[in-house]
């Protein structure tokens, strides 16, 4: 699998940024001095992604006192520097080499997450209603079992399992009382349903998974 990511480059060279100033020295300001402004090429690094730019000073921008006192807002200043800059070329990465670098297409999930009702705990599942159930099987993740559970039968699930045919609530291992292969347990609060994660709750086929100039991160790849 393969990320697309894209940075921003200037208009006449490609020299890499130094490390930028913090996004509270940017929102701070309200007007900027104008010998000030060959500094918000490094501010720009933060919303636009991975600047690149030339070395010439600013003045072929032609950034010039509005008026005001030699001060121009910060909307006024920003708005020149983009205008300055353009994209690079889009860049395939291998997905492993892609974090830390911009995504320059949406990418939406072309499947549901999670793929199967899982249980959300370790526990037991078992279909809701009854005071006891006979423990019938083991379920671990990546497991699954070949018949489906009958009323008043339970299996000892763990964290991520499939939901077993027949099952349709999970109670943790905290509130179960076995006896050889009886359980009861003491959770009051337990609803049909509970403690399990149905099939595509969390991601639907077509979400955007990752937004068009947003910075590609590990969890986005792991």
């Amino acid at each position: 699998m393969e990320a697309i990511a894209t940075g921003l480059a200037g208009a006449n060279g490609t020299t890499p940024l130094p490390n930028a100033p913090t996004q509270q020295a940017w929102s701070d300001e309200k007007v900027l001095p104008i010998d000030r402004l060959r500094s918000l090429d490094l501010q720009l690094a933060l919303s636009l992604g991975q600047l690149t730019y030339d070395q010439q000073p600013f003045t072929d921008v032609s950034l010039k006192a509005n008026g005001s006192g030699g001060l121009i807002t910060l909307e006024e200043a920003r708005q020149r520097l983009l205008a300055a800059v353009s994209p690079t070329a889009i860049e395939e990465l291998p997905l492993v080499a892609a974090v830390g670098a911009f995504a320059a297409l949406d990418v939406a999930s072309p499947q549901v997450h999670p793929l199967f009702d899982m249980s959300a705990v370790d526990g037991y599942a078992f279909a809701f209603g009854g005071g006891a159930w006979r423990v019938v099987g083991s379920l671990a993740a990546g497991g699954t079992l070949a018949y489906s559970l009958r009323p008043g039968e339970a299996v000892r699930i763990f964290t991520g399992a499939m939901l077993p045919a027949g099952c349709d609530t999970v109670v943790m291992q905290e509130f179960v009382q076995r006896a050889d292969d009886v359980i009861r347990h003491s959770d009051e609060r337990l609803a049909r349903g509970g403690n399990v994660r149905r099939c595509g709750e969390q991601v639907r086929v077509g979400d955007v998974l990752l937004h068009r100039g947003e910075r590609i991160r590990a969890a986005h790849v792991g």
